[in-house]
């Protein structure tokens, strides 16, 4: 009996999630140029359907980017960057009894070990588009878990308490077109394109910094 080899391949998904949401992006921009031309209706379902999308796949796409850095150097394949062997041996290690593999660590916090234990700068908190990037993780797990809450109508009452997400997102983005002045900033007036493409510039450069400061001297 001949014994056939075995063929084994590995997938990255990352700049997959990323064309995805840049796709679902423009699809949201173009529902919001369409309004007027076509049923009311089914504009607002489909420009809702467009922007959830394009949000989680930005979030999918920070998730899926830094999994596959700790992958690829648990396997020595550096890209041609200079990681000294130490770190690897450390990352192999880790990695392989789930250090920052699993659900417990925060997403932001796997990018600042990853650049710990190859003796990197690690990113600033303090500054955008690290503090983007944190409000939108935030905003993609309360639309993915989403619990109904009581929000204070600002019809009429300017003096409301601002929900959270209206106060992290003033001024950052442009409202829905579709929003009447009854509708609350969360969850409906934030739906737009607009805020699609903050999403997505936001993750873009969050991971361009990192890429430098991987790229940069041993801290």
């Amino acid at each position: 009996m001949v014994n056939k080899p075995i063929i084994r391949q590995m997938h990255f998904l990352s700049s997959s999630y990323l064309r995805s949401g840049i796709i679902l992006s423009q699809k949201c921009l173009e529902s919001e140029l369409a309004k007027g031309q076509r049923k009311r209706s089914d504009l607002i379902t489909e420009h809702q359907a467009y922007f959830y999308g394009a949000i989680f796949s930005a979030v999918s796409y920070l998730e899926a980017y830094i999994n596959e850095y700790y992958v690829n150097f648990s396997q020595c394949n550096l890209y041609g960057l200079e990681i000294d062997s130490d770190s690897l041996v450390q990352i192999e290690t880790l990695w392989k009894m789930d250090i920052p593999r699993t659900a417990f660590f925060r997403t932001l916090d796997k990018y600042q070990i990853m650049l710990t234990l190859c003796k990197k700068p690690k990113l600033n908190k303090s500054i955008r588009p690290y503090q983007d990037v944190e409000i939108l993780i935030k905003l993609r797990n309360n639309l993915i878990h989403y619990e109904p809450e009581y929000i204070e109508s600002k019809f009429n009452n300017p003096n409301a308490q601002l929900h959270r997400f209206e106060k992290y997102l003033t001024g950052k983005i442009d409202l829905n077109p579709f929003a009447t002045k009854l509708d609350d900033f969360y969850p409906t007036k934030l739906i737009s394109y607009s805020c699609c493409k903050w999403a997505l510039d936001s993750v873009d450069q969050f991971t361009d910094d990192f890429y430098k400061n991987l790229t940069l001297s041993a801290s």
